[in-house]
């Protein structure tokens, strides 16, 4: 039997949110891997510890011939060490095989330091609808029903500059799921769980306009909500506005900068000057929207914050259910935006592995993150925890209720869902 694991991205749930019922995702890298294996006759299961934290009980009595692990930086990354030398000390005869963006980044690395058996680079078949059926207590029992999430497409159109999906060899191996797969997903988690509730957590489902409005027609037509929907806000219009009204409860669109300058930088290729107007649209039909930005970037200047700041403010006369986010540029590694900054400070952005284990993107005085962004003083990297806390600060959605319609609709449902999972 082959045992899948999801190291977790830290090992709590023990998070503040502004969700009445908090969301983690499932782990779906596991699910389409375990599919690939089903599909060939495969006997496979799968284990999150991010869920299930006693993972190293659990592991000491199952039998199990091989573990895949999926590994991302971070936290995650450190996760897959400590898992991985549990199993060599207690499962010594266990293969481990390590997949995901790490061993693809840095497979030979990767096998130095952490010793896997074997790592696994690119990505395997996607066309094929992820194991559901595998989830079963993988899974944060408090957030039922808000834990589906559907992914609609592989790779990506754009070329961001700051994105890891480029370093990667299949990076630009760019591919949308059709409509009719998508909604056959839908009904078959609908059919597991009687969920009427889903995220989609690709960047791309609303890149095509024809595709996307057959599937929100269709999950109005089920009377099924959609939690959360990214995108690019070059391809919102208003017959997407419409559709997604009344079915979208919240909107992810990343804007990064709300500097001209440093978007050429980024190549986005945002129109800066719509954005407002299409969250105003949005916030008119009832959809709240979360816009991130980035700061910290390489060459950014002071009056690059000021106009972060201004547009946000524009924003908000114009909409008022938008929370303005902020994150701290991290060097991903082999990313063009990483080589831009090594050659424009002079600086060596390459880390070991096991400082990538301390990666983060976070605003937050107590994780250290200055030594993996070099060029930054420590006067302004303090100056940019401020300004970001206070940014997140005034910027949050106004303490009163809005447009979150879920947790009233689904409140009555929660108690009834937990009894009548079809495991």
């Amino acid at each position: 039997m082959t045992l899948l694991i999801n190291p977790g991205h830290d090992g709590s749930h023990e998070h503040k949110s502004h969700r009445a019922i908090h969301r983690d995702p499932p782990p779906m890298s596991l699910l389409y891997v375990a599919a690939n294996y089903l599909r060939d006759g495969k006997n496979v299961q799968i284990l999150d510890t991010h869920i299930n934290t006693k993972w190293q009980g659990i592991l000491q009595t199952m039998d199990f011939d091989e573990v895949g692990i999926s590994v991302i930086i971070g936290q995650n990354l450190a996760n897959a060490g400590e898992i991985t030398r549990w199993l060599r000390e207690h499962k010594p005869n266990v293969k481990v095989t390590w997949g995901g963006v790490m061993p693809t980044v840095f497979p030979e690395a990767i096998k130095a330091h952490y010793e896997p058996d074997e790592v696994f680079m690119g990505r395997m078949d996607e066309d094929l609808v992820p194991a559901w059926e595998l989830l079963g207590q993988n899974f944060n029992k408090q957030q039922i029903p808000y834990y589906h999430m559907v992914m609609t497409s592989s790779g990506c159109p754009f070329s961001c500059s700051f994105c890891y999906k480029h370093s990667l060899p299949s990076g630009k191996a760019y591919k949308l799921r059709s409509a009719e797969g998508v909604i056959e997903e839908l009904e078959f988690m609908h059919y597991l769980t009687h969920t009427r509730v889903f995220t989609f957590g690709d960047d791309n489902f609303l890149i095509n306009k024809k595709r996307a409005l057959k599937i929100l027609d269709y999950m109005r037509t089920r009377g099924w909500y959609a939690e959360e929907v990214i995108g690019h806000f070059n391809g919102i219009d208003d017959d997407l506005i419409a559709a997604m009204g009344g079915v979208v409860q919240t909107f992810i669109g990343s804007v990064e900068t709300a500097s001209p300058r440093l978007q050429l930088l980024l190549n986005k290729n945002l129109e800066l000057e719509a954005v407002p107007g299409k969250l105003a649209a949005l916030n008119r039909v009832g959809i709240a929207a979360n816009v991130p930005f980035i700061i910290g970037l390489p060459t950014e200047k002071d009056e690059d914050l000021e106009l972060d700041w201004a547009f946000m403010e524009r924003v908000r006369e114009k909409a008022p259910w938008v929370r303005g986010q902020v994150y701290l540029w991290y060097p991903l590694p082999k990313t063009v935006l990483t080589t831009f900054a090594e050659q424009e400070y002079d600086v060596d952005l390459r880390f070991s592995l096991s400082d990538y284990e301390r990666a983060n993107f976070w605003v937050d005085e107590k994780l250290d993150g200055r030594e993996f962004r070099p060029w930054i003083s420590e006067e302004r990297y303090a100056m940019l925890y401020k300004w970001g806390t206070r940014f997140k600060d005034v910027f949050h959605y106004p303490n009163k209720r809005g447009p979150y319609v879920l947790d009233r609709v689904l409140s009555g449902e929660k108690i009834n869902l937990r009894e009548d999972l079809r495991w």
